[in-house]
């Protein structure tokens, strides 16, 4: 728990400091909110949704946030 704890606060801290939020990174090009969403750590899903990172980011594979909640699964869903 204080892990989590501790890195909520280090997120936190980033974006705050101007961290680009649809940042991409490695060879699939994913987001922190793709991780994020693939380890099930909600809190962080929320700050990076709350500083404007877009659900509607692909990865190279096709991928959405929402694939990576799944398991990484390639989800075609529309998100308003």
């Amino acid at each position: 728990m204080l892990k989590l704890i501790l890195m909520l606060h280090c997120v936190q801290m980033l974006l705050d400091y101007g961290a680009e939020v649809n940042a991409t990174f490695a060879s699939l090009e994913t987001t922190a909110l793709m991780t994020s969403s693939f380890h099930g750590h909600s809190q962080i899903v929320r700050a990076l949704l709350d500083h404007g990172a877009s659900a509607k980011a692909v990865d190279t594979q096709g991928s959405t946030a929402l694939g990576y909640a799944f398991g990484g699964i390639q989800l075609y869903v529309s998100i308003n």
